[in-house]
């Protein structure tokens, strides 16, 4: 989760998205970036730890950086799962998926 994301938007929503998510019975563990690269880092760390599935909160650069983070690790292994919450200024990558926005993500 990058805490700065749309001006801090991504913070704001966190709570009711957990909320949701744990509602369903799914188990989150959050790890919050706080610098250029860390999602990155995050996510093969947790790669190493045995996470498969992900989430993006935040934009592009986010989503870019937890890609950047799965790959090669992943490759001729478990195939990971990635979501994405489009907390971000511009949200462009994500937007080429959809244009239904966050409710239809958290759905």
């Amino acid at each position: 989760m990058n805490p700065a994301a749309g001006g801090g938007r991504s913070r704001q929503f966190l709570p009711a998205a957990l909320e949701r998510l744990r509602a369903a019975n799914i188990q989150v563990d959050v790890r919050e970036t706080s610098a250029l690269g860390h999602a990155t880092e995050i996510t093969r760390e947790s790669w190493f730890q045995g996470y498969r599935k992900f989430i993006s909160v935040g934009g592009d650069g986010t989503s870019y950086e937890i890609v950047n983070g799965l790959f090669p690790l992943a490759e001729g292994s478990e195939t990971p799962t990635l979501g994405f919450l489009p907390l971000g200024t511009g949200n462009s990558f994500l937007r080429d998926f959809s244009d239904k926005g966050v409710e239809y993500a958290m759905e």
